[in-house]
């Protein structure tokens, strides 16, 4: 990995010699530069945060199936999400728990 521009600046070189080379199909990713990522990681001006919970690996295929339903009914992502945190809301915690003891 180029650690400084002039490294930067043969490598990026390097990259357009070769770009005549490359099939028209061929994909590509754009360039990184980790501490700039970092920084705007760090910054987070969209609030944006992640959902973690630990489960089998069957489970995280169903969630994962389902939530992909929502999105692509809803077409837009974040509405998606609303829509999915209300659908859980709605469900109450006597029917949760007659749900679990069915399980």
């Amino acid at each position: 990995m180029p650690r400084g521009r002039e490294e930067l600046r043969e490598h990026l070189k390097r990259c357009l010699e070769r770009v005549d080379r490359v099939p028209l199909d061929e994909p590509w990713t754009p360039i990184r530069f980790p501490k700039v990522d970092a920084a705007k990681r760090a910054v987070n001006k969209e609030k944006r945060t992640r959902v973690v919970f630990s489960c089998l690996p069957e489970q995280y295929a169903a969630f994962h199936e389902e939530l992909k339903r929502f999105r692509d009914v809803i077409g837009n992502v974040t509405v998606a999400h609303d829509i999915l945190i209300r659908v859980l809301s709605e469900v109450s915690d006597q029917e949760i728990a007659e749900m679990a003891a069915d399980d």
